[in-house]
């Protein structure tokens, strides 16, 4: 396993961790970063009292100019629409514990990427 798919694995499964102590039931895609080519899975499905949500996670050194890739939001935003859940892309900034939820039906598109903008639905920490 490379260094940043280490880490990416690291940082879902801090986030599922903080979910489970919520109350939240809580599965890591077991494809998630895995290349699946066919269907989208995504990073972490949770879910409490009847409501689940999809969720994208990422760990940036700067969460100042948020981008991800058009593939993966879309991928993401397709398995919520099926699911009939929302979709968040979630950033961690390095070195922090905490977890910025954004909608992902609100990006900002390029040719191949999205740019988050606003502000965060809202915010996780341990």
């Amino acid at each position: 396993m490379n260094k940043n798919k280490a880490r990416g694995t690291l940082v879902e499964n801090m986030l599922a961790n903080i979910l489970w102590k919520k109350g939240y039931a809580v599965i890591r895609g077991p494809a998630s970063g895995g290349g699946v080519q066919k269907r989208y899975t995504p990073d972490l499905f949770a879910m409490k009292d009847g409501k689940a949500m999809v969720l994208e996670v990422k760990e940036r050194k700067d969460i100042n100019e948020l981008y991800i890739r058009v593939e993966q939001v879309q991928g993401l935003i397709e398995f919520a629409r099926r699911a009939g859940v929302p979709a968040y892309i979630v950033f961690k900034k390095k070195g922090e514990k905490k977890f910025y939820f954004y909608d992902a039906n609100a990006l900002l598109y390029s040719s191949s990427s999205a740019k988050i903008s606003g502000m965060p639905s809202f915010i996780l920490e341990d």
